[in-house]
C-alpha cells in the first residue's frame, strides 16, 4: 500500500469515515473524539487543503495575466 498514490489514500480516508460511526455504535469512542480523529486522519493521508491544493498548482513559471 502506497500512501503517495492518491487512490489509496482516497480508500483509506473511505473507510476510517466509514469506520467512525460503527465505532461510536459500540461506544468504542466518545462522541467528542470524532472531529480530533478525523483531523489525524486528514493530516496524516495528506487531503486537507495543502493535499488538495498542491496537484492543482501549475508546474514551471508562468506570467500573471493583466
Amino acid at each position: 500500500m502506497n500512501l503517495k498514490d492518491p487512490a489509496v489514500r482516497r480508500y483509506v480516508y473511505g473507510v476510517v469515515l466509514a469506520l467512525i460511526p460503527v465505532a461510536q455504535l459500540f461506544r468504542l469512542i466518545p462522541e467528542e473524539s470524532v472531529p480530533l480523529i478525523i483531523n489525524v486522519v486528514t493530516a496524516v493521508l495528506g487531503m486537507g487543503a495543502a493535499g488538495l491544493a498542491l496537484p492543482n498548482t501549475p508546474d514551471g513559471k508562468h506570467e500573471a495575466s493583466n
